[in-house]
């Protein structure tokens, strides 16, 4: 019976929500492979765009999919939009502007891949050893690379230039010697250097002694979105995270 009350509540808040809010929710996304991958199809791949399009289905929310780069996102959400956007770092200034979901992935360690050629380290140092070295980071605007590697480029504030672009974009820069050095998680280092002969054979993965496992990703959603929707989408994603279907999204572009 309990049950039952349960879903009823469900289905009729879900009602009066969708005669509310007639507009279907934006999701944001932008291509990174592989957590985020443009399609044809109205759906982008990835794992973490898969895995965020199995918690809006479980939801029972209406929504549809936008690419945007995610340097406009930020003006978006302040502009009021009737949005969310996927897989983004936890930052405390960022929630003047957004509202965080409960976490949705936990990376792995952060690591960094070099010029093979150009930097002289071993396989495995510290971040500030790194940021403090006279070697040129390359990062990517508006950018979060997690809070003790933020924290270490605002303390130490290393030689580096700052791109417009993507990961993909970035790396080439690396294997180019165009820039030294850059930050990544390491499934997407993993994966990017697999995609590519030329990074392959100029650049070299290198492990950060103090990287810890993490950080987390979540879902944000603009202020114009109201509780009872961040309510759905946090049920959602702890029955989606326990999930046999999470952990199939997860074996299918991850392999390291």
């Amino acid at each position: 019976m309990k049950r039952l009350i349960a879903v009823f509540l469900l289905f009729t808040v879900l009602a009066l929500f969708s005669q509310e809010h007639p507009q279907e929710l934006t999701v944001y996304y932008f291509h990174r492979p592989p957590l985020y991958m443009y399609s044809e199809s109205s759906v982008p791949s990835g794992f973490i765009c898969e895995i965020v399009d199995l918690i809006l289905k479980k939801s029972g929310l209406r929504y549809q999919w936008k690419e945007v780069p995610s340097s406009r996102v930020e003006q978006l959400f302040r502009d009021g939009q009737f949005a969310l956007a996927v897989g983004w770092y936890y930052k405390h200034e960022r929630e003047e502007w957004a509202q965080y979901s409960r976490p949705i992935y936990t990376d792995g360690p952060m690591v960094a891949i070099i010029n093979a050629s150009k930097v002289s380290l071993q396989d495995s140092v510290t971040i500030n050893t790194l940021v403090m070295s006279q070697y040129k980071l390359g990062v990517i605007s508006g950018f979060s690379y997690g809070m003790d590697i933020d924290t270490a480029i605002q303390t130490y504030k290393p030689k580096q230039e700052v791109v417009s672009g993507t990961q993909e974009a970035l790396l080439a820069m690396v294997a180019a010697g165009r820039v030294d050095y850059m930050f990544l998680s390491i499934e997407e280092a993993v994966y990017l250097r697999g995609m590519s002969q030329n990074s392959r054979e100029k650049t070299k993965i290198i492990k950060l002694k103090d990287a810890k496992a993490g950080p987390d990703r979540y879902i944000i959603a603009s202020k114009a979105v109201p509780p009872i929707v961040m309510e759905l989408i946090n049920k959602a994603i702890f029955s989606v995270r326990n999930s046999d279907e999470y952990k199939k999204i997860l074996e299918k572009y991850l392999n390291y």
